[in-house]
């Protein structure tokens, strides 16, 4: 599996503008809708990193690739045994591109309140979060493993659930413990990326596109 990345500082004006003009008149239209300018920069760049794994893997141009949804609004693109899945935090976004279903999600750590858990997280979840600590004075989440088993629990279970395509809904149906063995999880310069993939043969490849 691929992993494509890169950050809005990098996506100029003729990328962006180029890649606008790819995408059909319905999701032009979404964009325009975005007041924040950095949330269409952020959906054209996720578009522009799926069209450009997606034409690697299925040997073909970047412009002969359409997009579409599912009923439950998962994009999915038109080539056969061609899968994606996209992500961004702050100035950075994401694209996992694979020959088989996958999710992907990507948070930075930061200081939480730990009464998120009690929205989020299972009781086993929890004790797998806190082991034997405890959150702080001001109910913040603050120990360095805890916080670290937390944000792999959450980007864990959301890159579950863009598996499945039904959006980040219900996370109390569902324990880390029920999804780790096909999540892998890791911790680069102060993010914590997960992706869900239940191909085998998944090693992950991560590609910065200049």
């Amino acid at each position: 599996m691929k992993i494509y990345y890169k950050s809005l500082s990098r996506f100029g004006e003729g990328e962006y503008n180029r890649y606008l003009s790819l995408t059909d008149k319905t999701r032009k239209e979404a964009i325009a809708r975005m007041r924040i300018e950095n949330d269409r920069r952020r959906s054209i760049l996720g578009e522009a990193l799926a069209r450009l794994g997606i034409s690697k893997l299925a040997d073909c141009r970047e412009e002969d690739i359409s997009f579409t949804r599912t009923e439950k609004g998962k994009p999915i693109c038109d080539k056969e045994n061609v899968f994606f899945n996209i992500s961004h935090c702050g100035d950075t976004v994401v694209c996992a591109v694979d020959d088989q279903n996958v999710g992907i999600d990507f948070e930075k750590m930061r200081k939480v309140e730990a009464r998120v858990t009690e929205i989020a997280c299972t009781d086993s979840d929890k004790q797998f979060i806190f082991g034997g600590s405890s959150p702080d004075p001001d109910g913040y989440i603050t120990d360095r493993g805890a916080l670290k088993r937390f944000f792999t629990v959450w980007t864990a279970k959301e890159a579950y659930f863009k598996f499945i395509g039904i959006g980040v809904i219900g996370l109390l149906t569902v324990s880390y413990s029920d999804i780790k063995a096909n999540c892998q999880t890791l911790e680069k310069d102060g993010f914590m990326l997960s992706v869900y993939s239940e191909n085998e043969k998944n090693a992950l490849e991560f590609i910065e596109v200049l």
